[in-house]
């Protein structure tokens, strides 16, 4: 994305948008450390920034900032304005009774409780590493994320009716300097024909085989976790043995939440074909409606008989279209396996913007939203047609495919002709950070805000505000 954002506005979303609050920091940091004689840095309303919480946010942001190849940053300053902005945000956010989701809350706390009992071997190593009882320890990670969320939710409901018409864009635009106008990376936009595997009911049959044996073999004292880490083709959660987030059972596909929902903790599930192939689930627990599972997933894939097969298809294909008999155009609504491009004829179209909203749906890609099929497009010229080869879609299914780069655009000063969405997004988010400025000035004039010395002095703080 283009958007710029102040630097503070990054460490604000660093610390509550991204859930890496300071538990997670603390957590981080070598034991040495982490035990630092506390006093407090600053009041805002009713909450404490206290000196151990700010040298852990400060440390994270600096090897944030490493990491980045950001030069000449304040993380002592950067980190105390975000913590000094969240505290009052959701202080502000209790005042007005905004509310947050507790389930996403207590989904959240569990996560990173699982995490560190993984990480430490047991939460009795947990309890010693952070010296207080699970119960403590999951008690201040809920708080952190809880004052994180509302925060957010605080910051949202100020923005939340700011909007752009295009003569505002226009405006916004003419006032940034050209030397400033954000650089645009090259794009792509390429049409496909894709062969998936054949869903015959053999293969079916076969996949379908292969997770009753394993359910089988599990029902009989083999390790479900062990097994998914071996077999499952979910690779995210197969190097966790299976094991998913807990989660509301809307979070999950209908198949599989129903499945899950009949299904009492230590039981495995029959197996349930969705969207994604076919799964064996077991429940770990649910807890007021989080459900806590694991699963192996399987999908129907080539023979190497099939796979051969598509490729020949496609290569004779390519040979049609090359000899003028039919275009790219007319075989991708004819012979493409891939519903939703073959309607398109043949172009793709970007699913990672489409999720940023109506207005950001879009047929370009930027070179790392191409997955595998970027080695293949990256030295066509506009026009020609890649030869066959082997990729998978943003399901991770496996296919065969032949593509087209129907457009490059090189990478560029944005401009409002080729670029009106982007830069809508980003004048948006100029706007909603200007109305969140003068909104954040006034309250930090009304809400009582004391700074320590020698903190108060010896710290540099962008907005001067804070110090009044």
């Amino acid at each position: 994305m283009i958007i710029n954002c102040k630097k503070f506005l990054v460490l604000f979303l660093i610390f509550s948008i991204g859930g890496i609050g300071v538990v997670r920091a603390q957590e981080e940091q070598p034991q040495r450390e982490r035990y630092i004689a506390d006093e407090i840095v600053a009041v805002v309303g009713n909450s404490m920034i206290l000196l151990s919480e700010l040298k852990v946010a400060e440390a994270y942001l600096a090897e944030e900032y490493q990491a980045r190849g950001y030069t000449g940053a304040n993380p002592e300053g950067e980190a105390l304005e975000a913590l000094l902005m969240q505290k009052l945000l959701a202080s502000q956010a209790a005042i007005d009774s905004i509310t947050v989701n507790q389930s996403t809350i207590n989904a959240e706390t569990e996560r990173r409780i699982q995490q560190f009992i993984a990480d430490r071997g047991s939460a009795k190593a947990v309890e010693e590493y952070f010296h207080k009882p699970i119960f403590s320890v999951r008690d201040q990670i809920r708080r952190s994320i809880q004052e994180q969320q509302m925060a957010l939710n605080m910051r949202q409901s100020i923005q939340e009716d700011v909007t752009m018409t295009p003569s505002d864009v226009a405006k916004y635009v003419k006032q940034i300097d050209k030397d400033s106008m954000p650089v645009v990376p090259e794009q792509y936009v390429y049409a496909q024909i894709v062969k998936y595997p054949p869903q015959t009911d053999e293969a079916r049959l076969n996949v379908k085989e292969q997770l009753l044996d394993l359910r089988n073999r599990i029902l009989n004292g083999a390790n479900f976790a062990a097994l998914a880490r071996m077999y499952s083709e979910d690779v995210g959660s197969a190097i966790r043995g299976g094991e998913m987030d807990p989660q509301p059972k809307e979070s999950f596909v209908a198949p599989f939440a129903e499945a899950l929902s009949a299904l009492k903790p230590g039981q495995v599930s029959e197996i349930v074909e969705t969207e994604f192939g076919f799964h064996i689930i077991e429940l770990i627990d649910n807890d007021n409606g989080l459900y806590h599972c694991r699963h192996i997933l399987m999908k129907v894939k080539f023979d190497g008989e099939q796979k051969a097969q598509a490729v020949a298809q496609l290569d004779s294909l390519v040979k049609e279209i090359n000899e003028g008999n039919i275009t790219f155009e007319e075989a991708a609504v004819k012979y493409s396996d891939d519903e939703e491009s073959a309607l398109n004829e043949g172009i793709v179209v970007n699913k990672t913007m489409e999720m940023y909203g109506p207005r950001m749906k879009s047929n370009r890609f930027y070179r790392e939203a191409l997955g595998p099929d970027y080695e293949y497009i990256k030295n066509l010229k506009v026009g020609d047609i890649s030869k066959v080869f082997e990729s998978y879609d943003n399901k991770l299914d496996e296919s065969v495919k032949v593509i087209k780069l129907v457009e490059y655009i090189p990478a560029h000063s944005a401009n409002l002709k080729e670029d009106y969405s982007l830069l809508e997004e980003y004048t948006l988010g100029q706007k909603k950070e200007e109305v969140f400025q003068e909104w954040l000035n006034k309250k930090i004039a009304e809400m009582f805000v004391r700074i320590e010395e020698p903190y108060r002095s010896t710290i540099k703080l962008e907005n001067t505000n804070w110090l009044k």
